[in-house]
């Protein structure tokens, strides 16, 4: 597992591209040209969309770690502190609690949304890495409100998650690059789930805050939520992990959590 995610964090500079809003009848290529048309992506807001829209124009100098960090001995804790090996636990750098704290209010504005999405509009200035990048803002933001046993503010995060996959796919459809960056948002949203079930800290959601998580990660009822694989040798070779591996472990996940 751990294996899986630094690999991952480490692809969050691989330029992603393209968007397109579904259900407010948006369709864009920022720049490869290729907007996500599958299930995962159709519906949201432009309400929705919009606030997506600034937190992800805002995330390279408001939401990175890398640049909120006040230095390198911080950056360099917080990464450790976010290990999936481990459970949350009180970081021990007191500096590191106020880098989270400042991804939390960069957080808030989607949290807020309660489940709300869209994918944001063309021309809105997003850079390529801040999608993926941002899952991984959520992914602190949770571990650290279950340190502080706030079941509430973790929910939140986990839907917005949940979501992220949507905004993924709708903003670059193309083959291998968008759906291979729209997976590592999927296996961020199982790190989120990972965390949520540890024994030692397991949260009891809501049938309420069920509800939202389930609407979010509707997408998984989806036999083809990024679009239809087809005979496109390349699209059947990237979904062959998430077909047999990842989609089977996210419902188990979900049914544990919200049974």
């Amino acid at each position: 597992l751990n294996a899986l995610i630094v690999a991952a964090l480490s692809a969050v500079t691989i330029p992603l591209a393209g968007c397109g809003d579904a259900g407010a009848g948006i369709t864009v290529g920022v720049s490869s040209g290729v907007a996500g048309t599958g299930p995962a992506a159709t519906g949201g807001t432009t309400a929705g969309a919009a606030v997506w829209s600034t937190a992800l124009q805002a995330w390279p100098k408001k939401g990175n770690s890398q640049i909120v960090a006040s230095d390198s001995v911080v950056r360099s804790s917080f990464d450790q502190w976010l290990d999936a090996r481990f459970p949350p636990v009180e970081p021990r750098d007191p500096q590191v609690v106020v880098l989270i704290e400042d991804l939390r209010v960069f957080n808030t504005p989607i949290t807020d949304l309660a489940g709300d999405w869209g994918v944001p509009a063309g021309g809105a200035g997003i850079r390529p890495q801040a999608i993926r990048g941002i899952g991984k803002t959520f992914w602190a933001d949770l571990r650290y409100a279950l340190v502080q046993d706030d079941q509430t503010r973790a929910m939140d995060v986990i839907v917005a998650m949940a979501n992220l996959p949507r905004i993924a796919h709708g903003f670059d459809g193309s083959v291998p690059r968008g759906l291979i960056a729209t997976l590592a948002t999927v296996d961020s949203f199982s790190w989120g789930l990972t965390d949520l079930l540890r024994e030692d800290g397991a949260v009891k959601p809501t049938a309420e805050q069920c509800a939202r998580l389930r609407a979010a990660a509707s997408w998984l009822d989806s036999p083809e939520p990024f679009g239809p694989v087809g005979e496109d040798e390349n699209r059947q070779r990237i979904m062959k992990r998430y077909v047999e591996e990842t989609r089977p472990r996210l419902r188990r996940q979900l049914d544990e959590l919200c049974g």
